[in-house]
């Protein structure tokens, strides 16, 4: 059998028109766009001008933040709430990954199904259990520490 190749003849397709495109008047528009010298409102400032000391004022601005917040002026009672969120925060979102892990494993592999999918995933499985397990170790530090001596009220001294 010997293959020919079959000549097809161009056909246009019903309905559609040749139109050739003239091309466009020149706009107006051109001398509008132009930036008028007169009408400097609209230019932005130069950074000569306006930012000659940025960087001492940040600097200094740095160094009045770091003044007013200092760690030694915050008592242990103070900070306890703020580390007892981010050892709950560590914890909740070490719970919220696996359950991700393990739910991208079961939709994506579900032939090895849901434990048994771990064995090729152990990377961030581990990982994120060390991060529930450091927001265990946060939560329980705080659980241990000695309460805090509310100071004594006594009512013949304040009414």
């Amino acid at each position: 059998m010997d293959w020919q190749e079959e000549q097809m003849e161009e056909r246009k397709l019903p309905g559609f028109e040749e139109v050739e495109v003239a091309p466009l008047p020149p706009s107006d528009l051109k001398g509008s766009l132009e930036l008028d010298s007169t009408n400097d409102r609209y230019l932005p400032v130069p950074v000569g001008e306006a930012g000659e000391n940025l960087d001492s004022i940040a600097d200094l601005s740095l160094r009045e933040l770091i003044a007013l917040v200092r760690y030694a002026n915050f008592s242990d009672r103070e900070r306890q709430p703020s580390r007892i969120y981010v050892g709950l925060t560590f914890v909740g979102m070490s719970a919220f990954l696996l359950t991700l892990l393990l739910l991208s494993i079961v939709t994506l592999h579900p032939e090895w199904g849901g434990v048994g999918g771990l064995r090729h995933y152990w990377y961030q499985y581990i990982a994120f259990v060390s991060f529930g397990v450091s927001g265990m170790m946060m939560l329980g530090r705080e659980a241990m520490r000695p309460p805090f001596e509310a100071p004594e009220c006594n009512p013949e001294e304040n009414p």
